[in-house]
């Protein structure tokens, strides 16, 4: 059974904040080290240093950083192993949880985060994984509201019009109270517990994704890679070509557009944010990627892992 020295770094910094201790002791080398310098750096960790033992191989011992008596580190996973490594370029590297996470990646020129490889163009084996703790405050920011949108507010009725479409949110007005001040649009907390704070940000993003959807729009392209792989539109249904017996027919909800370009591209657009991502996990779904040769439905940019087949 193999030893691998990452695992056992990052499983120690998960028991040690699951006992809520304030440092962990840590068997040193290189590598470790350089991985503890971007965590320090990233914010995930307070600090570290090497203190010697009576082997003189010495030890890290790391200062864990807690906010508001939860780990700052939410999750810490290995994603590249000794019996499978991961691999990204610098245009394919994974976001995780939408850029509030954190890769951490061994390229040619050391060991840095993935937001570093990104800005130096390099890419590298994703050696982990971390997510950050955070108290979301977006919920006290102001949404600034575009020239050609107009929003009323009535009776718990939040009306977004613009150039693409108009929707109306419902509000809870026991809990929300909404105002616009110039071109400013602010959601307040009438009733402040932890239930409500939690639904703040939420509401807010939801509330600024509909001002967007009126005014731009919202959009999603999907990518058909395969032989034989073909879209086209019939109406008001689209015609997929997947390497099945038959055809498969996706009729189109009402309230979304879909055009096809060079017959493997599909663009969906709709003001609704939340029915235009179903309508693209719908169809994915009609033939989700496979890991050997990535055939399949994919969203443009999405990370595919992928495997190696058998070796005759």
């Amino acid at each position: 059974m193999s030893f691998d020295p990452i695992s056992d770094m990052i499983t120690r910094i998960r028991n040690a904040q699951m006992r809520s201790l304030s440092k962990v002791i840590i068997p040193s080398s290189k590598f470790r080290g350089k991985i503890l310098d971007v965590l320090k750096q990233e914010g995930y960790i307070l600090d570290y240093k090497l203190i010697s033992d009576e082997d003189n191989k010495g030890n890290f011992s790391v200062n864990l950083k807690y906010s508001n008596g939860s780990p700052v580190i939410r999750e810490i996973k290995r994603i590249s192993k000794p019996g499978r490594r991961i691999y990204a370029k610098a245009t394919s590297m994974p976001k995780i949880q939408n850029g509030l996470g954190l890769a951490i990646i061994s390229t040619s020129k050391g060991i840095m985060s993935d937001n570093d490889a990104r800005n130096k163009n390099i890419g590298g084996e994703i050696i982990c994984k971390v997510f950050w703790y955070f108290m979301s405050k977006l919920g006290k920011k102001p949404i600034v509201i575009p020239k050609d949108a107009k929003i009323k507010f009535e009776s718990g009725k939040l009306t977004m019009s613009g150039p693409k479409g108009s929707k109306e949110l419902n509000l809870n007005d026991k809990i929300f109270s909404a105002s616009i001040d110039e071109n400013n649009l602010r959601i307040k907390l009438i009733n402040k517990n932890d239930k409500t704070k939690s639904l703040w940000g939420t509401t807010r993003s939801k509330i600024y994704s509909s001002i967007l959807g009126v005014t731009n729009g919202h959009e999603k392209t999907l990518e058909l890679s395969g032989v034989g792989y073909r879209a086209n539109l019939k109406g008001n249904f689209l015609n997929l070509q997947l390497g099945f017996s038959h055809d498969v027919i996706y009729e189109i909800p009402k309230d979304v557009k879909i055009t096809v370009e060079k017959s493997v591209v599909i663009k969906i657009s709709g003001i609704d944010k939340e029915l235009v991502g179903k309508v693209a996990s719908e169809i994915k779904m009609l033939k989700p990627v496979e890991p050997y040769k990535a055939k399949g439905i994919k969203e443009k940019g999405q990370y595919v892992i992928r495997k190696e087949g058998k070796k005759k």
